[in-house]
């Protein structure tokens, strides 16, 4: 494996440089810079950002980046999202050293970055919210050797949960009051799409809100608190949100100050994963 200060090739930021563990190489995707975000930074984050480019700089929507970490791993697209920094995220939910990414593109070789997880350099065994950002850059002039087989295909990952961009979503005035007489709130741009069950005796919707393209600002989420009947957050609970037979369990948390306890996102219909 690859030393970082036997490296001349990637930007690493000094605070967390010993904490990674790099597999460098004459690959065709290369690491080019690896960034932390610090608690302040992350503003309530804890994700893994990537990029991938040309030589050019040039985005290159459609590749594939793995994540892993001992018991699973999920393949995460890069997207065009204009103007955003990073085209693809994946949140993290354990501690520094958990993670390693690396670019997924059959019969190409890849650079792996490995150690990532939430925490600081101070405090790496505890889950601040804290992100790294990865930038890969394909390389057009490397020779590749043939591929020996077929690459193992992905493994399902477990629950797959929030993946919000660089911006966590609009605060809301207030939380969301329970109104047992009338029923929930409900968008009425949506209300004929909708199909409801509101039978439930325990937990009551509330308010159900819409987040047109401008509105939600490059996001592509389901956004979920729930509260008791003073309008407080009760971490811990979970949601269940399914589709085409599968489905997630996500946890809220407390996330003080961040509108909704938890999120999970609204991938395309023809591929709930990738």
């Amino acid at each position: 494996m690859a030393k970082q200060e036997e490296m001349a090739g990637p930007k690493i930021d000094p605070r967390i440089s010993t904490l990674l563990s790099l597999d460098l190489g004459d690959h065709v995707y290369q690491v080019e810079e690896i960034v932390w975000m610090d608690p302040d930074e992350s503003r309530g984050l804890h994700h893994i950002f990537v990029d991938v480019v040309d030589e050019q700089g040039r985005r290159l929507a459609g590749e594939k980046f793995r994540v892993s970490w001992p018991d699973g791993e999920v393949v995460v697209p890069v997207e065009e999202k204009p103007g955003e920094p990073w085209g693809g995220n994946y949140p993290m939910y354990a501690t520094m050293g958990s993670y390693k990414v690396g670019i997924l593109s059959p019969g190409a070789s890849t650079d792996v970055v490995g150690g990532l997880g939430m925490g600081t350099p101070q405090d790496p065994a505890t889950k601040h919210h804290t992100s790294f950002g990865l930038r890969f850059v394909r390389r057009s002039a490397v020779d590749e050797p043939e591929p020996t087989g077929e690459p193992e295909p992905a493994r399902e990952p477990e629950p797959q949960k929030p993946e919000p961009d660089d911006k966590p979503a609009p605060e809301p005035d207030q939380p969301a009051q329970p109104d047992t007489d009338t029923g929930p709130r409900i968008d009425d741009r949506i209300r004929d799409l909708l199909t409801l069950d509101l039978a439930g005796e325990i937990f009551k919707l509330s308010e159900i809100i819409w987040m047109d393209p401008d509105e939600s600002r490059g996001l592509h989420h389901i956004f979920v608190d729930i509260v008791d009947e003073q309008g407080r957050r009760l971490a811990g609970e979970k949601f269940r949100v399914s589709w085409s037979g599968e489905e997630v369990i996500v946890p809220v948390e407390d996330k003080p100050g961040i509108r909704g306890g938890a999120t999970t996102p609204c991938m395309p219909p023809w591929d709930p994963i990738r």
